[in-house]
């Protein structure tokens, strides 16, 4: 899972849809990360289980087992219903707005909107690698799953903030290279939903939470209702503000999912410690947005390389780290070094 984890950042990083871009894929580009993604998963998947099956003389029964899929299906019903609503809150504006506002309009909200879902792709796959520790940890200590949690939470926001940043300040060039011109009324949209990211990877880890503590219905009751304000807040703010009105409902609709889940963990699970989670990674990314934002004009390659550089610096210098957390992730490194030469 961390060699999936590792090798979805490699598709889905932006140097590679830049290098698509410059190949001349343009908006197509988008399709070929994702179906590449899928492809590569599978491939992954699969062979981690044959291994698997083979190191643990496992039999390679081909015939399915009633009983076992009966009770599979019937756990998985949660997340089944989990699912749909998590895609009906991502999708949920493309198919209402052509009822409130002009299919121009949708088409300027959907080019920025489709941007996001780059990030949005990878939050996932960070989780899906994630869950079983959290559901180990859970069982076995409860409380230290909180010191999990907030490890997570913080290295999610460490991730996502810098994406989020420099996408805001160069919203324009994003938008005219991918489209072309005719698209300008899409640049505030996107340097406005782009936030939404922020409060769903959080809400990712609160919701691994809940799953890990066997509070699936409540994340789902919880999902329902954000997905029906979504809806409530898209039709209100379309009317009065148009297409920002739109982007403004998608960013409320998440922070208002973020704050109900989190408000359900602090209560029943753990509570997080934000300004520790939240704190230092938004700092140092605001620090390294300023940097893109004074190298705007002197080309990608310089722009995306120094802010790297620089936002990796300020989070050494503002300490966002610990040093056992720092050992960890150098372990981690390691380990995936080794499994790659081997």
């Amino acid at each position: 899972m961390a060699l999936l984890t590792i090798l979805s950042f490699a598709i889905l990083s932006l140097l590679v849809l830049w290098v698509l871009l410059e190949s001349g894929a343009g908006i197509w580009s988008t399709f070929v990360g994702r179906a590449v993604f899928q492809l590569t998963s599978l491939l992954i998947l699969g062979r981690a289980i044959l291994e698997h099956t083979k190191r643990n003389n496992l039999p390679r029964d081909w015939h399915p087992r009633l009983a076992v899929c009966r009770a599979t299906i019937s756990t998985s019903i949660p997340f089944a219903i989990q699912r749909f609503f998590a895609d009906g809150l991502i999708r949920v504006n493309i198919i209402i707005l052509p009822l409130l506002v002009t299919l121009e309009t949708v088409g300027l909200f959907n080019a920025a909107y489709q941007i996001t879902q780059t990030i949005a792709m990878i939050i996932p796959i960070v989780m899906m690698a994630i869950l079983p520790v959290f559901s180990r940890s859970f069982k076995r200590n409860p409380k230290k799953s909180g010191i999990l949690a907030d490890q997570t939470l913080r290295f999610l926001l460490i991730l996502v903030f810098p994406f989020v940043f420099i996408v805001t300040i160069v919203a324009d060039k994003i938008i005219h290279l991918l489209y072309g011109t005719g698209y300008e009324a899409s640049v505030p949209v996107l340097q406005l939903v782009i936030w939404s990211q922020v409060f769903l990877a959080a809400d990712s880890v609160m919701k691994q939470s809940m799953i890990a503590s066997e509070n699936e219905r409540a994340m789902v009751w919880r999902s329902a209702i954000s997905v029906t304000a979504n809806i409530a807040l898209t039709i209100t703010l379309s009317k009065f503000y148009g297409l920002f009105g739109i982007a403004a409902a998608v960013v409320i609709a998440s922070a208002f999912l973020l704050a109900m889940d989190a408000h359900f963990v602090a209560k029943h699970i753990s509570r997080t410690n934000w300004p520790q989670a939240v704190g230092k990674p938004f700092l140092s990314a605001a620090l390294a947005g300023i940097v893109a934002f004074l190298l705007m004009g002197h080309g990608w390659a310089l722009l995306l390389s120094m802010t790297v550089a620089a936002y990796l610096a300020f989070l050494l210098l503002l300490k966002a780290f610990t040093m056992e957390e720092l050992s960890i992730f150098q372990q981690l490194f390691r380990r995936l070094l080794g499994r790659a030469d081997g």
